[in-house]
């Protein structure tokens, strides 16, 4: 059985649980109430870290036309564009997003097609940069739904939010591969010509 919340036997306070909710008081380490030792070098060394990514961002092509489509920021422009050296080795978007492991797995028997969960097969870094931004993406359609893109909006209004998350991240991966392989930026509210 166990023991109730005020019976357990609390850690030691010279290690904490997790970094992220333990602070220690400034009487105890140094004058700066709230700071950590070492804290200021890590900020530091962020900082060169987000130097490093925009300069190789503005200094490659590829990673500044992906980098103006909405969810993608300079640390998945720079991912994508390192990571995918030759665009044209897939067919078409849909292939590419599959490749990332964003599309549903197929369950079919008799006829009737039921889709499950996405296949998670592929790059895991490069599908969860996409996912992440994704999910700003909807976080945004929900607080500002007058800017959103109305597919979005569509897709909130009849699935949960996650599940439309990975669905924009399925249409972002689609758009990766069209601007990465047709040498284009990306045009919000793009009409496709259609081959007569």
């Amino acid at each position: 059985p166990r023991r109730p919340k005020h019976e357990r036997k609390n850690p030691p306070l010279d290690r904490p649980r997790s970094a992220g909710n333990y602070r220690p008081t400034g009487s105890v380490l140094n004058d700066n109430p709230g700071s950590v030792p070492g804290d200021n070098q890590h900020h530091v060394r962020l900082q060169s870290i987000d130097r490093a990514i925009i300069a190789l961002l503005r200094t490659d092509e590829v990673a500044r036309r992906l980098s103006t489509i909405p969810g993608i920021g300079p640390v998945g422009a720079t991912a994508l564009a390192a990571s995918v050296a030759d665009p044209r080795q897939f067919r078409s978007g849909r292939e590419f997003a599959a490749w990332l492991g964003l599309t549903p797995s197929q369950n079919s028997s008799g006829g009737k097609d039921r889709l499950g969960r996405i296949t998670k097969m592929g790059d895991r870094y490069l599908r969860k940069l996409l996912v992440i931004g994704a999910t700003s993406l909807v976080r945004r359609a929900k607080h500002k739904p007058e800017a959103a893109d109305p597919y979005l909006l569509a897709l909130l209004a009849r699935k949960p939010a996650r599940v439309a998350s990975v669905a924009m991240a399925n249409k972002m991966a689609r758009v990766v591969w069209a601007v990465m392989a047709r040498g284009e930026v990306y045009q919000a509210r793009h009409a496709p010509s259609l081959a007569g």
